[in-house]
């Protein structure tokens, strides 16, 4: 299938031949977009992604190959992140203006790292899992006891690990935890390792790629609600001198991010044109299963209250942290 952009270059190469009046108002209302653009300067950004170049982050890459951060004005240059503690320090550092984080660390990173915020949620709800293969004997909670288990370094699937746990209805001092690079999780499972790893709901179509099977997910949202997914943040200095920039940024990557849950094998096409290594066809299951996650980014004071009491009584926020220390409602979407 053609690209956006292909499209819009074909329409203009074939100006003379008869349109309907929906192609026309679509070709003008493309132009003015372009044209506007190009009266601004173009901002130059850096974004960093939640977790490497795995498909669940492919959307960055889906908004800048639709075109729609050079719409509004920015030429945005995506790097692979990492979870945890890496991104807040990316931002501190001033190495990037924009980055993806769980909920759960960005909260937490308050404490050490306080001068970013939150502007958008990418997922409505948390989809931390321990995710295991069939055959292991686990298939709750609870048959985590006495396991190995999985995680990125600090990543949210560990520090939320002992709080799941004991919802759970099992001693999470029974298991024993060791870290892996994010990308070497999956094989670490499969060749036995490890009994489950932390991930994802949504990135079961890599695992059972990789696997051959169907892996069996173990959520957290099965016992902690009030938590968002992945967030957008960026830095205070940033929403102070450029709030504008901030809005434009968040509104085309929010554009990316519905257009690839809505389109996920154009999506994937898409990823793999800019990530060699992204099997479009997982990207695209990928996508899928987002899909019932992504609304429009949107966040609340009280849902975001929530929680933060889930996490202070977990030990992950400090006492009395209150909501606008981690997010900045004046710039996230309305919510529907």
């Amino acid at each position: 299938m053609a690209s956006r952009r292909q499209v819009l270059a074909t329409i203009a190469a074939t100006a003379t031949a008869p349109i309907t009046a929906a192609a026309a108002l679509t070709t003008t209302t493309a132009g003015c977009e372009r044209k506007r653009a190009a009266s601004a300067p173009v901002e130059r950004v850096t974004f960093v992604t939640g977790f490497g170049t795995t498909p669940r982050e492919g959307y960055g890459w889906v908004a800048d190959g639709m075109g729609f951060f050079s719409e509004v004005g920015i030429a945005a240059e995506i790097q692979p992140g990492a979870p945890s503690d890496a991104n807040l320090k990316t931002l501190a550092a001033g190495k990037a203006q924009f980055a993806v984080v769980d909920f759960v660390s960005a909260v937490r990173g308050v404490a050490s790292w306080p001068d970013y915020r939150a502007v958008a949620a990418i997922q409505q709800s948390t989809l931390l899992s321990m995710i295991t293969l069939p055959g292991r004997n686990i298939t709750q909670g609870a048959d985590l006891a006495g396991r190995t288990l999985g995680t990125a370094a600090a990543a949210a699937t560990q520090t939320l690990f002992p709080t799941y746990a004991r919802l759970a209805g099992f001693d999470p001092s029974r298991t024993k935890i060791v870290n892996f690079a994010p990308d070497q999780l999956p094989a670490a499972m499969i060749g036995g390792a490890i009994d489950a790893m932390g991930a994802y709901a949504v990135d079961t179509p890599a695992i059972a790629h990789a696997a051959g099977r169907e892996p069996v997910v173990l959520p957290y949202a099965k016992y902690l609600t009030d938590l968002y997914g992945s967030v957008l943040i960026t830095t205070t200095a940033l929403i102070q001198s450029k709030p504008e920039l901030v809005r434009r940024f968040s509104s085309a990557l929010l554009r990316g991010l519905r257009y690839a849950v809505d389109n996920p094998d154009e999506a994937g096409r898409l990823m793999h044109a800019s990530v060699q290594t992204t099997d479009p066809g997982i990207a695209a299951q990928t996508m899928t299963l987002m899909r019932p996650y992504v609304t429009g980014g949107g966040m609340t004071e009280s849902r975001v209250m929530r929680g933060i009491a889930v996490l202070e009584a977990a030990g992950l926020a400090s006492a009395g942290l209150k909501p606008e220390r981690v997010v900045d409602f004046a710039l996230t979407p309305a919510v529907a």
